[in-house]
């Protein structure tokens, strides 16, 4: 069950594999490094927790429309971005302009607790968990949000370090 009560540092736990966590590649401060899964530690390594902050409503707009967030590697201060291109290539820790929409995500409640992450560069492209996958090192990218599908859906997990 997700801990998330607003804007601050959380581990990122895909809700089909719970042993598994987001993990900024290697502990890479680069921008490009990709975002996959890693083992879950529980503890919340530097490389394996994200600050979420509030980016103002929908496209930058003062608290207009969604409230929007950016994804923040506490390791880099890189930002989580969704390909620039709209495809399903991997998300990565990049610097690009706070209002470029690849850098901006909803988080949709679900009622077992945990969120849909949407990217707004399309509405319902939801972070993903490629092909399901469960092992270390299984990239995280964009897809068609589907209603129900674990993994697209994630538990926002306060660290214990």
């Amino acid at each position: 069950m997700s801990n998330y009560t607003g804007p601050g540092i959380y581990m990122i736990i895909p809700m089909h594999s719970k042993e598994m966590c987001l993990d900024i590649w290697c502990g890479s401060t680069d921008p490009g490094t990709p975002v996959k899964l890693y083992n879950n530690g529980n503890s919340g390594g530097l490389n394996q927790t994200f600050e979420i902050v509030a980016a103002g409503g929908k496209g930058g707009n003062p608290e207009v429309g969604d409230r929007e967030y950016h994804i923040l590697g506490v390791n880099s201060g890189l930002m989580l971005c969704a390909p620039d291109n709209g495809s399903t290539e991997v998300c990565v820790m990049a610097s690009r302009p706070v209002k470029n929409l690849s850098t901006r995500w909803t988080l949709v409640p679900l009622e077992n607790g945990a969120f849909n992450i949407i990217n707004a560069h399309a509405s319902n492209a939801a972070l993903s968990v490629r092909g399901g996958g469960r092992g270390s090192g299984t990239d995280l990218m964009i897809a068609p949000r589907s209603a129900g599908v674990l993994y697209q859906q994630f538990e926002l997990k306060r660290p214990t370090v």
